[in-house]
Order: structure tokens, then C-alpha cells, then sequence
């Protein structure tokens, strides 16, 4: 596995950014996670934590928002890996005027609390977050 960083973030170090991603791609993608190439790019989000684009099948950039504590930040990158999962798996099919979710179309405007892929992502970035903070023994703050 492979991991680009663009920047720093002033919350948490790139050592800690690179093993929390290491960290989800194994518990997400065990036999794929290392063939993964994953640029993380640090920026100032306006509206959002994070979001992911998938340049080819095992080549994603991550965009992090430098706005984020260490604890949403480390979160954030559990929940575009599940993203990324989706997409290595086919599961999720990204394009610019619509979606498709396990082979079900959804319009590009599709409401995104309801969207499928979402749920998941925003489900298991819980449990994925709690998983790496108590394999370090370390507190959540």
C-alpha cells in the first residue's frame, strides 16, 4: 500500500494520518488493501469533512479538511475508506448525473442521508474509529 500526502494537517501528524488509512484498508479490504495507492490531500473544506475520488481501480485521492480536531479527521478517513471499499468491490458506481448502488440507479440529487452507500459509510466509520483508537490504548480526544 501506498500513501501520498499533499500538505500537513494541524492536528494530527502524517505518521498517525498513514497508520489509521493502513489501519482501515486492512479491516475493510483484506485482500486488496495492498495494492492500494491513496493520495491524501489536505485543504481548507468549506462544507464538508472529507470526500473521495477514485482515479482507477486501486488508485483514490482522500481530500481532508484541515478544519477538523484529530478525532474527526481519523473518523473522516474511516468513512471515505468505506467508500473506497464500495467502489474496489462494485458496489458504488460514481458519475457526475448519477449513482448506482449495488446495481440500483440513483439521480446524482438523490437526497444524501438516504443514500445507501452513505448509511454504510457513516455506520461502520463508527466502529472502525472506536477499533483503531483501542488498538492504540489511547484516549478518543
Amino acid at each position: 500500500m501506498i500513501i501520498d500526502t499533499t500538505g500537513v494537517h494541524p492536528k494530527i501528524t502524517l505518521e498517525e494520518i498513514r497508520m489509521a488509512t493502513e489501519f482501515f484498508a486492512k479491516e475493510l479490504m483484506p485482500r486488496a488493501w495492498d495494492k492500494l495507492y491513496i493520495d491524501i490531500n489536505f485543504s481548507y473544506l468549506e462544507k464538508m469533512h472529507g470526500s473521495v475520488e477514485r482515479l482507477s481501480r486501486y488508485e483514490y485521492q482522500i481530500d481532508l479538511s484541515k478544519r477538523v480536531g484529530r478525532k474527526t479527521a481519523i473518523t473522516t478517513i474511516a468513512h471515505e475508506m468505506v467508500h473506497i471499499k464500495q467502489m474496489i468491490r462494485g458496489e458504488l458506481v460514481m458519475k457526475i448525473d448519477h449513482n448506482k448502488w449495488n446495481g440500483v440507479v440513483f439521480a446524482a440529487n438523490y437526497d444524501y442521508y438516504d443514500r445507501p452507500w452513505e448509511i454504510e459509510a457513516y455506520g461502520r466509520e463508527v466502529g472502525l474509529s472506536y477499533k483503531y483508537f483501542n488498538s492504540l490504548g489511547k484516549d478518543i480526544k
